[in-house]
């Protein structure tokens, strides 16, 4: 199943939102959430023009 690229613009507002939610959510679904982020980065990274 393929997923749909996220925008970078996404990717962000999803971060600041995660990173606001720093001592509010326990400190491990607070990391699973940055990793999930990570994941939708990559096809940004790998990106070959």
């Amino acid at each position: 199943m393929m997923m749909k690229t996220s925008t970078k613009g996404e990717i962000i507002s999803d971060f600041a939102s995660i990173i606001d939610q720093i001592g509010q959510k326990p400190s491990d679904e607070i990391e699973s959430s940055l990793q999930k982020i990570v994941y939708r980065v990559r096809p940004y990274i790998h990106k070959v023009t």
